[in-house]
């Protein structure tokens, strides 16, 4: 899902965007999806190896197609098979490829999309039954919205995982559908311009995991680490929207010194799955305002950072806020154009222990140290930093950092390398 969105930051669509002569007579991309993501899911040699003006089947690039990687290995494919089940489902009403001008080929854009990210599947885990080739551009579920599950393999119920199928949203979220999901409800998920409205009693229905936040990336070190990869997919999200980072510079977003009345948190809202909750703020009044006041105690549990208890209006999760970092005012848009120093590299979001923690709609955030970054920090945790890279990738950073390598991945235009 994070590969998705980095692919649409920078093609401002999803793929595949492909030109002459990287198109077969039908006007589609010679290699598939999966290939053209390479790149934004770290195997960029890989990716290189591929002649993109030749099919996916010729003498070259049939040898590539052992080199799957981990990633596209679905549930019930062996190892070391070249075949995987996450596929698109496309087709006019779905995931529709688009010809353009001058010989180019597109994937839809966010502008096609009027279901809700949220409600709209982007990928599906299929059977082994209906794997394919990893590589090929016509390795996908073609949807008919007059027979939605015609072209789904189910094999009985007894053959379809436990968990259900996993499906991937278009807003970056995992769900895992009930194998006994009705034709309609499915065509609902499935299709991007139909306009229905997916209400709490149908996503019920069709997934096991409704009520629940996002799936977790592996678990990996606490529930900070899933929150953070959350609050970074919703990040992404904003961009694709607003082609910035929050806070919008919006001039009534901010008072009369250039200062947010409200934290980016409270902008981030609606990409949290907290859309009731964001529209309860009036966004041109201060976060203690009488009206913006009471809204402190209703805290959505994603901002709940390590250490503190359910109930508080304290969280940890803050950008390292300065001009040299992470920085929105209504003359400065955080953008990825500032980011010279490798999105991979720059840090967007931090977990502070509870001794730091802010109010959660208070604009206020980590201060940018530069002689030592990680020092208030580095006194009060001793195992492990949770950072989010502006990638939206997390990871645990060692408190003990040298200052010199901190200050390197806080800023965004240092020009530093990081180690």
């Amino acid at each position: 899902g994070l590969a998705f969105h980095n692919y649409y930051d920078t093609f401002r669509e999803f793929p595949v965007t492909a030109y002459n002569p990287n198109m077969d007579a039908n006007g589609r991309a010679k290699l598939g999806w999966r290939v053209y993501l390479l790149p934004y899911l770290g195997y960029s040699n890989l990716f290189n190896q591929f002649h993109l003006d030749e099919a996916w089947d010729s003498p070259h690039n049939l040898t590539l197609l052992d080199k799957m990687p981990e990633i596209y290995r679905s549930r019930g494919i062996p190892v070391r098979s070249h075949l995987t089940g996450f596929q698109l489902l496309t087709g006019p009403d779905a995931y529709l490829y688009r010809v353009g001008d001058y010989g180019s080929a597109h994937g839809p854009s966010l502008n096609y999309l009027l279901d809700g990210l949220e409600s709209t599947i982007l990928t599906l885990e299929t059977l082994p039954s209906q794997a394919v080739e990893w590589t090929r551009p016509d390795g996908d579920i073609l949807f008919d919205l007059a027979h939605p599950l015609d072209n789904i393999d189910f094999t009985g119920l007894e053959n379809v995982p436990a968990d259900g199928l996993l499906t991937l949203m278009v807003d970056g979220s995992i769900r895992s559908m009930k194998p006994n999901i009705s034709p309609e409800d499915f065509a609902a998920l499935a299709t991007w311009q139909q306009g229905e409205v997916i209400d709490a009693s149908q996503k019920d229905r069709v997934y096991y995991d409704f009520g629940g936040s996002f799936s977790p990336e592996l678990n990996q070190f606490s529930h900070g680490s899933t929150a953070l990869r959350n609050i970074g997919l919703a990040l992404h999200n904003y961009y694709d929207v607003f082609l910035q980072f929050p806070i919008n510079n919006w001039p009534n977003y901010f008072d009369a010194e250039g200062k947010p009345k409200l934290s980016w948190r409270v902008h981030l809202l609606p990409w949290l799955g907290e859309l009731n909750l964001y529209n309860q703020f009036h966004l041109d009044e201060p976060w203690d305002s009488p009206h913006n006041l009471p809204l402190l105690d209703k805290m959505p549990e994603i901002f709940l950072s390590r250490g503190l208890t359910g109930g508080t209006n304290l969280t940890g999760f803050q950008v390292v806020w300065s001009p040299e970092s992470y920085y929105s005012s209504p003359n400065n848009r955080p953008t990825f154009g500032r980011i010279t120093d490798g999105d991979d590299l720059t840090i967007g979001v931090i977990e502070t222990p509870p001794e730091l923690a802010v109010s959660w709609t208070k604009p206020e955030d980590f201060p940018f140290n530069p002689a030592d970054p990680f020092s208030e920090i580095r006194a009060l945790v001793s195992d492990y930093i949770a950072v989010m890279f502006m990638s939206a990738s997390v990871r645990a950073v060692n408190p003990q950092i040298a200052p010199a390598d901190a200050a390197a991945m806080i800023t965004w235009r240092g020009g530093e390398i990081s180690n």
